[in-house]
């Protein structure tokens, strides 16, 4: 399961003015209460030791931070036992290397750059 977090981006026209100001102002206001569309939910594979995440917004330079999105995610993280290495990160994609569970654990990932 992967889920997009994501808030509203104004169109780069309207043909209101006033309303397209209005929405432009929303969309800063946004970026400055820290909303801003770099996060996605997902679960890791119960059959494997890697998930691959495939997001258009990965780019070979991104950096990945992962949070636990649930209990199981959150004991994993503190085990040490997940990471995605940086020579995962490709256009498109990024992995998560993690041990295996029977445990559905699910995180948070925030794309950076």
């Amino acid at each position: 399961m992967v889920a997009v977090v994501s808030y509203p981006v104004p169109d780069f026209d309207h043909p209101d003015e006033k309303e397209h100001r209005r929405q432009l102002a929303e969309a800063v206001r946004s970026l400055r209460d820290g909303k801003v569309n770099t996060a996605l939910d997902f679960d890791l594979s119960t059959t494997g030791g890697t998930t691959t995440v495939q997001d258009v917004r990965v780019a070979a330079t991104s950096r990945v931070v992962l949070t636990a999105g649930n209990d199981h995610g959150a004991a994993h993280l503190a085990s040490g036992t997940v990471e995605v290495p940086p020579s995962t990160i490709r256009p498109g994609q990024f992995t998560v290397a993690h041990t295996l569970s029977g445990l559905t654990r699910s995180y948070r990932a925030v794309i950076l750059a």
